[in-house]
C-alpha cells in the first residue's frame, strides 16, 4: 500500500513539472487503479493523457468497457484500428 502512495506522489509531481509531453498521466492512471481500485478515478487520468500514446487509448478503451461506457470504448477502438490496422 505504501508503494502505491509514494508512486502516486511521484507521478503527480512529474506531471506537474513536465506537462503533457511525457506519459505520466498514463502511469498515474495505473497507480491510481492499484492504489484505490477506483476505475473511474483511473479513467480520469487516462482521459487527461496524451492520446497519441497508443497504450493510453488501448487501456482507456478497455477500462471504459469495464465501466459500461461501450459507445465511448467502441469509438476509441475504431480509431485505434484505423490508425494501426496491423494491430487487429
Amino acid at each position: 500500500r505504501e508503494q502505491w502512495e509514494v508512486a502516486a506522489v511521484c507521478y503527480a509531481r512529474l506531471r506537474k513539472e513536465s506537462g503533457a509531453s511525457m506519459p505520466w498521466a498514463y502511469y498515474q492512471a495505473h497507480v491510481e487503479r492499484g492504489r484505490t481500485h477506483d476505475l473511474s478515478a483511473a479513467v480520469k487520468f487516462l482521459e487527461e493523457a496524451d492520446r497519441s500514446y497508443f497504450p493510453v487509448r488501448l487501456y482507456l478503451a478497455e477500462w471504459l468497457l469495464e465501466l459500461g461506457r461501450d459507445a465511448e470504448a467502441a469509438a476509441l477502438i475504431d480509431g485505434l484500428l484505423a490508425s494501426h490496422p496491423d494491430s487487429a
